[in-house]
């Protein structure tokens, strides 16, 4: 069965507050950028600011292989959304055995309740957040959430301070395709602190 991968629908309108299609903008993107008569295909400046450490990134990515600063930012899009997209099939495929997991914790937590009864509201406690981690997880999966999870609708969680400035998901791809490159993986390193 050949599985079609998309990157959803996470992004809303601005001004309407409608969903956007990120797999249908790209098309769109892409349709006018090949259109001959269209003045889509001419180069624009963009503003926008990026770290310090990702200009010089950039700049030695461009030394080391030659290519230009600008190719190298005409190419990120594309390998985002295929480390994002790898990220998002990872952590589906992951869910199944995050489950186990959380069952196996459900009857450590069931056996430490019974060896310390005055512990049980405790324990108790955690089995909900354990169930509410495994609902936003699957939840985010669900949504296409590329960016990670949202506590919003998860009333144990919502209220930790845990999450905030955490790395996206997706960072485990970036990581996992460097590998040990001896030049890439420090500078990522870097860019992750």
């Amino acid at each position: 069965m050949n599985k079609k991968k998309t990157l959803g629908t996470s992004h809303h309108d601005l001004f309407t507050g409608e969903p956007i299609d990120i797999n249908e903008l790209v098309l769109k993107l892409a349709q006018k950028l090949a259109d001959p008569t269209s003045t889509g295909g001419s180069k624009k400046k963009m503003s926008y600011s990026i770290s310090p450490l990702a200009q010089v990134l950039i700049k030695k990515v461009a030394q080391e292989t030659g290519a230009t600063q600008g190719s190298i930012v005409e190419a990120a899009p594309l390998l985002f959304a295929k480390m994002a997209m790898d990220s998002l099939e990872r952590r589906s495929t992951a869910l199944g055995t995050l489950k186990t997991l959380k069952d196996q914790i459900s009857r450590s937590l069931s056996s430490f309740a019974k060896l310390a009864p005055h512990l049980k509201s405790y324990t108790d406690q955690v089995e909900k957040m354990m169930e509410e981690i495994m609902d936003m997880e699957k939840e985010a999966v669900a949504s296409k959430n590329l960016q990670g999870v949202d506590t919003g609708n998860h009333p144990c969680l919502n209220g930790l301070k845990i999450g905030k400035g955490e790395l996206p998901p997706y960072n485990k791809e970036i990581r996992d395709f460097l590998g040990g490159n001896e030049l890439l993986a420090p500078l990522f390193q870097q860019y992750q602190e």
